[in-house]
């Protein structure tokens, strides 16, 4: 009966059913077997479910009678003859937005009210869809201005525009058919600030409609605009044509597509102040503007989002068309301190895992295809000369890529063909080039594609008598046998190229096509599709519009760029790719989002080809894991009760790559599961303000002293203190005696306790013998002191000096690593590396497996730089009551691992403002 139900009635009842009409349900059928079943599909939560932080709960949104907007879209996504989406993917999206809204405040409740947070999606998946859905939610429950941030580019905001003029207001109608919402139907029809004109269409530019009247209506108000300065001026100067007091009554959503892109403050740790770069800093004066907002950031690579500063980065606005006579104002961080939802997967959705798997396993068919390193260096070189020869020439995998581009070109119009689709010829077929981000690159291969098709054009045409054009037929001919027909084909690489079978619309296997339907096509395709090569560069002056809306019928592009083709921009057909850029720095988000060919292929997921460099490759495949971890970590976390505020989403670290851009990750640390050859920590926050806390860790000091005995003094530090001990348990005891502030994290986390217990346990005498060090210095002004007499130790030391960093509770890095040798022995020159200068390396070399070093320093409290206001204490009531503070580092040697070790072993980037753990509770200090 499920099933019947679902398919005859819950369409309507789930737009219509509310809450006591859901309880009559109930109440009726109680005694079904499937009675969960049909609730769960009326409530919308019987899709796949996604991830977040905090976890699902029961929320204020219900569909009810009276709404409009999502009905109609779950209507258009639903119905055969337009959209058709597969019915779990409808669920999976009804679901996923109904979390989402949840997270968000009511907007029937009265006050202010903020909300913000962040949805994970895959790159190329469907995240426009889940916020089309979630706008029209939101519409329905009362939000009443809508602004989408869609990338920096024209075409990219146009594109966005079409879809929801489309899809969500109705203003457009689409040109495949039929396939948009009907505004007509709406009785509360959208207000439409900008528009689908590409140049003129943005809220800056002459064909926006910005009368402030239009927020003053009972419609909701929709504005797609780029993440540009002078658009985003001209929405504060259009919010400001109201009054504050009818500001404070709009509930406002904005949309941040790709949300890691443009809008992080890159300037937050800038030592000329604390200030935000131009973008970063409308984005956020334009939300202060609303009292009851809610900032929904969409991506998916959420790195930068989730390393900005949880608790404020100080920066203000000073503007006084918005802060009045009440002098700058502090504005949130866009941290999603409020909810991270991750989407599913959806089922047919093409990503990391089918395209870069770390085992081949299960592969039925390899899209990997390799490119020589001498022709990767011989294509990114090429740039543009007007005055050098015209050529063809190119290396040998770009050929290959070309021919495959024609080739599955041809096979999915017999695919079609051969299921009896009406129009098997109407849809467009993209090919993708990046091999370099410079502009001067794309031109003259552009050129050189174009030169090679309208050679291939004839041959394909006219080939009959032309031994040269014969040539060019027979090379695609043994080519198509090789790589699509021979069943049990390897290249030369060793990949698999064999095709898969395919069923027609009556389930019969449709075997591959003969080469005389492939010919046929490809020859077709040159005469009527007429394929075209676009150099898609960022520079307006010289780069061109795929412009796809514009053929109804579909058509056939090799698209050429860089930056333009690396974020949101889709690609439809996308099939063959041949990619080729490098960059001194790998980044996890950018090569992420470069990957334009992943997504939905249905038909022709089998034909995708991605041809690179085998270090690309490699590259490729390890940051498919980092997704992997990123959302498990997620999803650990969702019965923990924690939001984001809480604790720190962890980001796997891989070799020599990073998560994002340098000037993104001023918060950002490092913590090891394994730590070996490294100093912990040799930078910390100290609990300056908490006199008790810093005596509890010099008792703490005093105590294992004592408990050591007699101690050594060190060759070339005799005013130090040195001690052996063969029991790691007496060391690892006065570790986590340590006290720290609960508003910061430990020095010693229990990521470092993991790491030496295993160490312990792995039977190989590693970390049994502990050298400890009481750091002194040996000369200055500084006397002779007892810092520890008042706890039992009477050890003197010349107390080691740091000044308090400016504005922070941190000393800076306090370790001094030519410390770490005091045990080893030697003079300091055999510790020099080429340079002649001390080498940390030299150290490792030296230092046993079973020999961890500890170096304890005890910070004069009195000490003050020359030259400098900076003191240790800084507040009259630390200064009334001083106290020495003690730090304490920590070498860890050289572990011996296996390969299988090394693998479990893991580094991580994490937000330093946060816990590590749900358990450590957050913190709430601004540095």
């Amino acid at each position: 009966m499920a099933s019947c139900f679902e398919k005859n009635y819950a369409p309507v009842a789930e737009n219509y059913l509310d809450d006591r009409d859901l309880k009559r349900v109930r109440r009726e059928f109680r005694d079904l077997d499937c009675l969960d079943q049909i609730t769960e599909y009326l409530e919308g939560t019987d899709g796949e479910p996604a991830v977040g932080i905090p976890s699902e709960k029961k929320g204020w949104y219900k569909p009810r009678a009276g709404h409009e907007y999502w009905p109609a879209y779950l209507s258009l996504l639903r119905d055969p003859d337009r959209v058709n989406f597969p019915d779990d993917a409808v669920k999976s999206i009804d679901r996923a937005t109904s979390r989402i809204l949840n997270h968000i405040y009511e907007p029937s409740t009265g006050g202010k009210s903020k909300s913000y947070g962040l949805v994970v999606g895959h790159v190329q998946s469907g995240k426009t869809a889940n916020f089309t859905g979630l706008i029209a939610k939101a519409a329905d429950s009362g939000f009443d201005l809508f602004v989408v941030l869609s990338g920096m580019y024209n075409d990219l905001r146009q594109q966005t525009q079409m879809r929801l003029d489309r899809e969500l207001t109705g203003r457009s109608k689409d040109h495949k058919g039929g396939c948009h919402v009907d505004e007509e139907g709406y009785s509360r029809k959208w207000n439409q600030v900008t528009n689908d004109s590409m140049d003129e269409g943005d809220i800056h530019q002459s064909g926006a409609n910005t009368d402030p009247e239009l927020l003053r209506s009972d419609s909701p108000s929709l504005v797609v605009t780029k993440k540009q300065v002078d658009a985003l001026e001209a929405a504060i100067t259009w919010a400001l044509g109201l009054s504050s007091e009818e500001r404070s009554k709009i509930n406002l959503m904005l949309i941040d597509d790709e949300a890691d892109l443009a809008s992080i403050n890159t300037e937050a740790n800038d030592k000329k102040g604390r200030e935000a770069n131009a973008i970063n800093k409308k984005l956020r004066e334009f939300l202060h503007l609303f009292d009851r907002r809610a900032y929904v950031g969409y991506t998916a690579t959420p790195f930068a989002n989730v390393f900005v500063n949880p608790h404020g980065d100080g920066v203000q606005t000073k503007d006084p068309r918005i802060v009045g006579d009440g002098g700058p104002q502090n504005m949130d961080t866009l941290f999603p301190r409020d909810f991270i939802v991750a989407l599913p997967k959806p089922k047919e959705y093409i990503g990391f895992h089918e395209m870069f798997p770390r085992e081949d396993e299960g592969l039925t068919i390899d899209p990997r295809r390799q490119v020589k390193e001498d022709e990767a260096k011989k294509i990114r070189g090429y740039l543009d000369d007007p005055f050098g020869p015209t050529t063809r020439e190119l290396g040998p995998a770009c050929i290959e890529a070309l021919r495959d581009h024609f080739i599955t070109h041809a096979l999915r119009i017999l695919r079609k063909k051969k299921k009896e689709d009406e129009g098997y010829r109407d849809f467009s077929h993209t090919m993708l080039v990046h091999s370099s981000i410079s502009i001067d690159n794309h031109k003259p291969l552009v050129t050189r594609i174009e030169s090679n098709l309208q050679q291939w054009k004839g041959a394909f045409r006219k080939w009959k008598g032309r031994p040269d054009r014969k040539k060019i037929v027979e090379e695609f001919k043994k080519f198509y046998k090789k790589k699509y027909l021979d069943l049990d084909a390897v290249d030369d690489d060793g990949n698999k190229t064999r095709m898969w079978f395919h069923k027609n619309h009556r389930g019969k296997e449709i075997p591959p096509p003969s080469w005389e339907e492939v010919f046929n096509e490809i020859q077709w395709i040159f005469k009527n599709k007429k394929p075209v090569v676009l150099n898609v560069s960022s520079d307006e002056k010289v780069g061109q519009d795929l412009d796809y809306h514009l053929h109804p019928k579909g058509r056939n592009v090799i698209a050429v760029g860089g930056l333009r083709l690396s974020r949101g921009l889709t690609l439809e057909g996308l099939t063959v790719s041949y990619f080729l850029r490098q960059a001194k720095e790998m980044k996890y988000d950018t090569v992420m989002q470069q990957g334009r060919w992943f997504g939905f292929r249905p038909g022709y997921s089998d034909l995708i080809r991605v041809y690179t460099t085998s270090s690309l490759l490699e590259k490729l495949t390890k940051i498919g894991r980092v997704e992997y971890e990123l959302r498990e970590s997620i999803g650990r976390y969702e019965d923990t009760g924690k939001t984001p505020y809480d604790f720190g989403v962890k980001v796997l670290k891989l070799g020599d790559m990073v998560p994002t851009e340098q000037k993104k990750m001023p918060n950002v640390d490092r913590t090891k599961a394994n730590i070996d050859e490294s100093i912990v920590p040799a930078w910390g926050e100290f609990s300056f303000d908490e006199p008790e806390l810093l005596r509890s860790n010099l008792k703490s000091v005093a105590d294992l002293l004592n408990k050591l005995g007699r101690a050594k003094s060190p060759k070339g530090s005799k005013n130090s203190h040195l001690w052996s001990c063969d029991d790691p348990e007496t060391v690892l005891e006065f570790l986590r005696s340590l006290k720290h502030s609960s508003t910061r994290p430990p020095h010693f986390g229990e990521d470092f306790f993991a790491y030496v217990d295993r160490r312990l346990k792995a039977g190989k005498e590693e970390l049994s013998n502990w050298s400890i060090a009481l750091i002194s210095l040996q000369s200055g002004n500084g006397e002779m002191a007892k810092p520890l007499s008042d706890y039992g130790c009477d050890l003197k030391v010349i107390k080691p000096r740091r000044g308090r960093l400016p504005d922070t509770d941190t000393l800076g890095y306090f370790a001094d690593s030519s410390n770490f040798i005091l045990d080893l022995g030697g003079e300091m020159k055999d510790y020099h590396g080429s340079n002649g200068k001390y080498s940390l390396s030299k150290m490792w070399e030296k230092r046993e497996s079973s020999n961890p070093f500890v170096a304890i320093y005890i910070f004069d409290r009195e000490y003050k730089p020359r030259g400098t206001k900076t003191q240790m204490f800084h507040s009259k009531e630390e200064q009334d009551d001083p106290v020495d503070v003690v730090a304490v580092s920590v070498a860890l040697p050289k572990a011996e691992m296996t390969p299988e070790e090394n693998e479990n072993e893991k580094e991580y980037w994490y937000n330093r403002f946060l816990p590590r753990d749900p358990e450590e509770g957050a913190s709430s200090e601004e540095e």
